[in-house]
């Protein structure tokens, strides 16, 4: 379906969306900062101990323990989400906290 012809469409599923768009894109940014910061972690702690380690191994190695911690500490921060985007009580305070748009009353 082309949205671009049909502007009242594309904005009723970017309205009714944008809580599973914010988890996505939540979800999307954990990772990757997870990543990212298990690797600086990595490179200062083996620059400060001075270790040498074979970089292609330690590389999967650690990718997966950046993916596995950023998808831990999604899973922990999921029912928060939910709490926030269904419990009418919470749901405004939560978008205006946020800057997203109130996702209608389900």
């Amino acid at each position: 379906m082309q949205f671009h012809k049909y502007p009242v469409l594309r904005e009723r599923w970017l309205h009714i969306n944008a809580p599973v768009r914010f988890m996505l894109w939540l979800v999307f940014w954990m990772l990757l900062v997870s990543v990212i910061a298990t690797f600086g972690f990595i490179i200062t702690g083996s620059i400060i101990m001075s270790a040498r380690f074979e970089f292609s191994a330690a590389m999967l190695i650690f990718t997966l323990a950046g993916l596995v911690f950023g998808l831990f500490l999604y899973v922990l921060n999921l029912p928060f989400m939910i709490l926030g985007f269904i419990h009418p009580f919470f749901r405004e305070r939560f978008c205006s906290c946020l800057k997203l748009k109130e996702a209608p009353a389900a």
